[in-house]
């Protein structure tokens, strides 16, 4: 399928991290069928990274994807299945349904467990957003192509899941 291209950026990620995690969807992180495809690895995972969750109402089925985009943010969180998202861009490129996208953007900020962001301007975009300062957002240089430590608490392989619009 054509929606189901893995993204050069998702792929490089991957391939940095996978020393000490195991991604369940390494081959296929989305496909044509969005957020959805997280329902086959949800009861699976400890970790589940975002990637530009704030595109989603440009997606197929948009506005039922961002409902279940929160439904499954609070989901995570009561089953404590670590959420980090990635901050790649400070506000949409398109403005289409922009209130959406900037509320998912503000949403995410807030909820998320760790916030990675490539970029100096990502962390001044983030203070408006969230405590500043607050160790849980953490700066990776761009383009992510060596291996990352992210230690997540204890010294194991942890299942991941990666999603990104």
């Amino acid at each position: 399928m054509k929606g189901d291209m893995i993204n050069p950026y998702i792929e490089n990620f991957v391939n940095s991290l996978e020393d000490n995690y195991v991604f369940l969807n390494r081959n296929a992180p989305s496909t044509s069928r969005g957020l959805f495809d997280m329902l086959n690895y949800i009861n699976k995972v400890d970790i589940v990274f975002l990637n530009w969750p704030e595109e989603v109402p440009e997606r197929k089925g948009g506005l039922i994807q961002t409902v279940f985009y929160i439904c499954l943010i609070f989901y995570l969180r009561l089953r404590k299945v670590a959420v980090f998202w990635t901050l790649h861009n400070k506000e949409s490129h398109v403005r289409k349904h922009i209130r959406t996208k900037k509320f998912l953007h503000r949403f995410t900020a807030r909820n998320a467990d760790y916030i990675l962001t490539h970029s100096r301007e990502g962390l001044s975009v983030l203070s408006g957003l969230i405590k500043p300062a607050t160790p849980r957002v953490l700066f990776i240089h761009h383009p992510v192509s060596n291996p990352i430590n992210i230690a997540y608490c204890e010294n194991r392989i942890y299942d991941v899941l990666i999603w990104g619009t």
